[in-house]
């Protein structure tokens, strides 16, 4: 019997919009891992902060609703070195929200992050990939910042369902971040590390912000270079891969 064949891979082209977008990005990356604290530090239990206590008297008296920006109370160590501002997309139950938070950086990561169009620097960039149903009581513990017009909601569903096999609007397209497909990308990392992250910072009760697993500590051997243009290029310029 003649061998069986796999299917051709599609290749994905990515144009010099999200080229650009992405070299941007890795600049941003390359500098928050320059300055970020020393994880050694932390795994040597040199860092004993306990968490803060949550005082409602400390938070404006404004009823959580859909389409506010709010900024998460700081009451653990996974909301004291970035401030984590979150916008509530919809309820999700009579005691929860679909709640996105938002990035730290400039440029969207992924074609899950929308860029908001907002000029202030924490409002910028919204990580649609990391949505998730947190308590109306988390939701409680936050200063309302701003508040999402109907249309920035729209827009974010629209990116959100996209990441859950649906179709986006073309409208969006310049508007999100460039595709992951190389399995040595940073994004990998990042996505990790803000996902974690955000699990911490939506948790009800004040309990530590946990270290971060092996995977995430630096290693005494990992490379330190910059993510060079061997692994930025084309698909259609290196050999086949999935490109999911």
């Amino acid at each position: 019997m003649p061998a069986k064949r796999l299917p051709r891979l599609e290749r994905a082209s990515v144009d010099t919009h999200q080229r650009e977008r992405l070299a941007r990005w890795l600049q941003e990356w390359q500098l928050a891992r320059d300055l970020a604290p020393d994880h050694t530090r932390m795994a040597e239990g040199q860092v004993t902060a306990e968490p803060a206590e949550w005082n409602p008297s400390l938070t404006a008296d404004v009823p959580v609703e859909t389409g506010h920006v709010r900024l998460l109370y700081p009451r653990n160590r996974a909301t004291w070195s970035v401030p984590v501002y979150i916008a509530l997309l919809g309820e999700a139950g009579p005691d929860s929200f679909l709640a996105a938070p938002f990035g730290r950086f400039a440029e969207p990561a992924t074609p899950s992050e929308l860029l908001t169009q907002r000029s202030v620097p924490p409002l910028r960039v919204l990580c649609l990939w990391n949505a998730r149903t947190i308590s109306r009581r988390r939701a409680d513990q936050s200063w309302l910042t701003a508040e999402l017009s109907p249309e920035e909601i729209a827009d974010a569903i629209t990116v959100h369902e996209s990441g859950r096999g649906g179709a986006p609007r073309p409208s969006l397209a310049q508007r999100v971040g460039p595709p992951l497909m190389h399995p040595d990308d940073p994004r990998h990392v990042y996505l990790r590390r803000e996902r974690l992250r955000f699990d911490c910072a939506c948790r009800e009760e004040g309990v530590a912000y946990p270290l971060p697993d092996a995977t995430d500590l630096p290693l005494a051997a990992e490379n330190r270079e910059p993510y060079d243009n061997k692994h930025t290029e084309s698909p259609d310029e290196s050999d086949d891969r999935p490109t999911g």
